[in-house]
């Protein structure tokens, strides 16, 4: 998995993120709620997601249970909130 490799899969999606170092996932919206079952999380620095990716080890795809989140498309809205939830699909 590579980053770009990730936002390639994801392309006709609003959002996709990366996980675990080789886990990519893909979706049109976000829960920032905790709602459905879903745990309420909250944003964390950069230095928590320290998962090399296995295909492109200059880069960092997450971690455990950290997600490197990307936006693809300008039309998603983007609220600003110190807690998110984001609930996509895995790839």
């Amino acid at each position: 998995m590579t980053i770009n490799k990730c936002l390639s899969v994801c392309s006709d999606k609003l959002y996709a993120g990366v996980e675990y170092g080789r886990e990519c996932w893909c979706g049109n919206a976000l829960n920032y709620g905790g709602s459905g079952g879903t745990t309420q999380a909250a944003n964390v620095t950069g230095t928590q997601c320290n998962k090399l990716c296995p295909g492109d080890n200059t880069q960092y795809c997450g971690a455990g249970l950290r997600l490197n989140l990307y936006i693809l498309r300008t039309d998603a809205v983007v609220r600003a909130v110190a807690n998110a939830i984001v609930r996509l699909d895995r790839v």
